[in-house]
C-alpha cells in the first residue's frame, strides 16, 4: 500500500479530485505486478495498493491543472522484501508519495 498525497505547488493546499495512477516501469518482466487507479479525497490523499517495486510511474490527472507523468522510487523500496509491503518506511512511518501540482 501507498498513500499518494496531492497538493498545490504554491499553496500547499490538498488537491481533491485528482486521478492518481500508479504503475512500475518495467517492459520486460513478463510478471510485473499490476497498478492502481484511484481519487484523492478531500485531503488531497488516495491509499493505493502497489507492489513494493523498485521503479515507479506516476501519473496525476486534474482538470485544473492538467496531467503530470514522473518516475520515482516506491518509499518503502528499502525497507522489507514483501511484494505488496511494507506499508511503513524506514523510519515506521506510512509510506507516502507527495505530488506538488502548479495550474
Amino acid at each position: 500500500m501507498i498513500t499518494a498525497q496531492v497538493r498545490d505547488r504554491e499553496t500547499l493546499a490538498p488537491v481533491e479530485g485528482a486521478e492518481v495512477t500508479i504503475g512500475n516501469t518495467s517492459l520486460i518482466n513478463p510478471a510485473r505486478p499490476e497498478g492502481a487507479t484511484g481519487t484523492t479525497n478531500a485531503d488531497g490523499e488516495v491509499m493505493l495498493e502497489v507492489a513494493t517495486y523498485n521503479r515507479l510511474l506516476i501519473r496525476v490527472d486534474h482538470e485544473g491543472y492538467g496531467s503530470v507523468v514522473a518516475v520515482g522510487d516506491h518509499p518503502a523500496v528499502f525497507g522489507g522484501g514483501d511484494w505488496f509491503g511494507p506499508t511503513t518506511d524506514e523510519d515506521g512511518r506510512r509510506s507516502r508519495l507527495e505530488i506538488r501540482l502548479l495550474p
